[in-house]
Formats: C-alpha cells, sequence, structure tokens
C-alpha cells in the first residue's frame, strides 16, 4: 500500500497529508471570518442612540415630579430640553423621595443617554439637590401646562425607556422581554414606542389615566405588538399617552 501514514508525534507530516491539512485550515478560517462579518452586518444597529457610560456631567434645571421625573434645562437661546431621570442599573428615579423637589431649581449630575431628541440623564446617587430657598411659587420652566392632543389607539410596543434611548441594543423585541421586566419592575418609565413608514418613530410615555405610574401592571404586554387607546398630551419634549390595562390589547406579531 503506498498510503501515507502520520503519527502525530512525528516532526513532519507527510506533503499530502500536510496540504490537506492547510486546506481545512484556511477553509474554516474562511468561514468563520465570513460567518462573523455576515453576522455582524445583520445586527440592528443602534442608530442615533447614545449612552456617555464614561462621562459625568453637571445639569441644572427645574425639576419635574410628573407625569415620570425629569428635568428641563434651558440654552442660551431660550429653548428648552427635557430629560427623564433614572437612576443607575436597572432602576428608576425614586418618585417619592424627589417629589420635595417638583418646580424648583436643581442641581445634579449624571450621564445622557439619548436617542436623536428624547434626552435622558441616568442620575448619580445623592447628587440631586435643590439651588436656593423652596419659595413655594413653582419656578417659569416647570409651570408650563401639558398640551391636549385627543383620544387616540396608537400601535405599537412597550419597551422601557431607559434600553431604548441608548443603553442596549436592540433594547425592544421579544430578545429584549428579560431585561425590560427588571428594568420596569425596577421604575424605568415605560414607553410606547410607535414606528411608522420610512422609519420615523414616536416615544409616548405611558402612565395611568390618573398620572400613577403603571410598570407592574403592563408586565405581560411588555415586548409585543399591541394597541393602546387613551389621552395623548404633549408636555414639553415629552408626548404622554395616559391609559388604563384594559386599554392594552395584544396583536398577533408578523413573522
Amino acid at each position: 500500500m503506498n498510503d501515507e501514514f502520520y503519527i502525530g508525534w512525528e516532526k513532519q507530516a507527510p506533503p499530502t497529508f500536510s496540504r490537506r491539512t492547510k486546506a481545512a485550515v484556511a477553509l474554516i478560517v474562511l468561514l468563520a471570518s465570513g460567518g462573523s462579518l455576515l453576522l455582524a452586518f445583520n445586527q440592528r444597529l443602534i442608530g442615533d442612540a447614545v449612552f456617555e457610560w464614561n462621562r459625568e456631567r453637571e445639569f441644572a434645571g427645574v425639576f419635574r415630579a410628573k407625569p415620570a421625573p425629569h428635568l428641563v434645562t434651558e440654552a442660551d437661546d431660550g429653548s428648552t430640553t427635557t430629560h427623564l431621570l433614572v437612576a443607575p442599573w436597572k432602576f428608576g428615579l425614586d418618585r417619592d423621595a424627589a417629589r420635595e423637589f417638583d418646580g424648583r431649581q436643581v442641581s445634579l449630575a449624571g450621564r445622557v443617554i439619548r436617542r436623536r431628541d428624547q434626552s435622558m440623564i441616568e442620575v448619580q446617587p445623592q447628587s440631586l439637590s435643590a439651588i436656593g430657598p423652596n419659595t413655594g411659587a413653582p419656578a417659569t420652566a416647570a409651570s408650563a401646562t401639558s398640551a391636549g392632543a385627543g383620544r387616540r389607539t396608537l400601535r405599537g410596543e412597550i419597551v422601557d425607556s431607559k434600553c431604548w434611548l441608548g443603553v442596549m441594543n436592540p433594547g425592544r423585541l421579544a430578545t429584549h422581554r428579560g431585561c425590560a421586566v427588571r428594568c420596569l419592575s425596577g421604575g424605568v418609565p415605560p414607553i410606547l414606542l410607535v414606528q411608522y413608514e420610512g422609519g420615523r418613530t414616536e416615544h409616548y410615555l405611558l402612565v395611568g389615566s390618573d398620572g400613577r405610574a403603571l410598570n407592574r401592571e403592563i408586565l405581560d404586554f411588555v415586548a409585543e405588538p399591541v394597541t393602546i387607546t387613551g389621552e395623548v398630551a404633549r408636555q414639553g419634549d415629552l408626548l404622554v399617552l395616559r391609559a388604563e390595562p384594559g386599554d392594552i390589547a395584544r396583536l398577533e406579531r408578523k413573522h
């Protein structure tokens, strides 16, 4: 028999065996590299979302406790920006503890989370403090009233605002359900994500018809296509949807 035979402890493999091994290794490397590139290109991009996890900033503005804790800051040109406020990790800001700051000028330190024109700040513990004495009169930016848009039925997906706005990718859909449930259970404000053809999206801060936090009441609907009927209003940069769990209807997911 002329078949080449190779024993592993020999210094050099026969030429035919060596060529076949090199070809097999090259093919495996090529397939692995191609698979990695294909997987990378097929990942949903985080798009315009940003989480400045390594940069802490100082902020000053007017604190608002409802419909969810947020800070209204004012630029030099007089324009205002609304920042939802959350705590580190999978927690929302303590609403009861923060209620004393409602309508007051405050300062805080935190990290920016942002998707397009929607902004959030992950507030560092113990950094929230009032600026000046409490006069009992609401600050100008905090006294702005909500503009009603009437009762509407919207179709979308309930997501936790912190992950969707930039902390996680993709921050939605069934693959993110477990994380979203933990975030909402920890007090992170829920939003209804509505997507339109052409890529346009709208974010509705979801609260009860009486303004209460709905977090634990809507966990069964998270990361699924739903319709919600409720009252829509705009408060600063925030679109707010007031509805009850009974106003939420689950839809079949498209395959």
